[in-house]
């Protein structure tokens, strides 16, 4: 019987040893989900003081109400229709862009040295262009702006316009893209050269009035409403 009792007494040492550890062990973790669970009941309470303040400043928070607050102005005042279909014409040339890379290095070798580039200091060449290279990319960038020559009249008649506003489809939430940013960059670098082939023309009033169109369609399209309801 003693011998039982022993046996007994050392099940139950060797039982609580274990139970002890396991409690120790989950300590830690009890502490991490407790925290965790209180974390997001602020962040709970956080959320929905968000969602007053914003809906006080009469900002959406649904899709219907963006949908309501992005009510398309007119159509002979809006300019974004005028951005699509430079953009079409940009997706329906693909040479343009080879043409567009291959004068990178003689749009920012310009860009650096006019006195309204912004730049401190003109910015660093992988290599010095050699004479008979600038003559090669001024060449390939007379190809470009003349083979897309017809986008001019459309960005003018575009930034003259009150309005940019692109039909969007807010349902998509976090999955919504907005492509006319790339397109417009590519617009605005097409400016670019026609001011840089402006400028070495002798024509600079010309070439500052291309930089200006740059800026203007820069500022409309930024414009555009690019925030999604949440």
């Amino acid at each position: 019987m003693s011998a039982q009792r022993k046996d007994r007494r050392e099940l139950f040492f060797v039982a609580t040893l274990l139970l002890g550890i396991l409690i120790l062990f989950m300590l830690p973790i009890g502490y991490v989900l407790v925290q965790n669970h209180f974390a997001s009941i602020r962040a709970h309470r956080i959320l929905v003081h968000a969602r007053v303040l914003i809906q006080q400043d009469g900002l959406p928070l649904t899709v219907d109400e963006m949908n309501k607050f992005t009510t398309p102005p007119p159509l002979s005042e809006n300019a974004a229709p005028l951005y699509d279909k430079i953009f079409v014409n940009f997706n329906q040339n693909p040479q343009w862009s080879l043409l567009e890379r291959q004068t990178y290095p003689l749009l920012d070798a310009w860009l650096g040295t006019t006195p309204f580039s912004g730049f401190t200091n003109p910015p660093l060449l992988p290599t010095a262009m050699t004479s008979a290279q600038q003559k090669s990319l001024i060449h390939v960038a007379e190809q470009y702006v003349q083979s897309a020559r017809a986008q001019f009249p459309l960005t003018a008649k575009a930034v003259s316009l009150p309005y940019c506003n692109f039909q969007r489809n807010w349902s998509l939430g976090s999955n919504l893209t907005f492509p006319e940013y790339t397109q417009a960059r590519k617009l605005v670098r097409l400016l670019l050269l026609r001011a840089l082939l402006l400028d070495r023309a002798g024509k600079p009033l010309e070439a500052l009035q291309q930089i200006d169109l740059g800026v203007k369609v820069a500022k409309q399209i930024g414009s555009a409403q690019c925030l999604s309801p949440f």
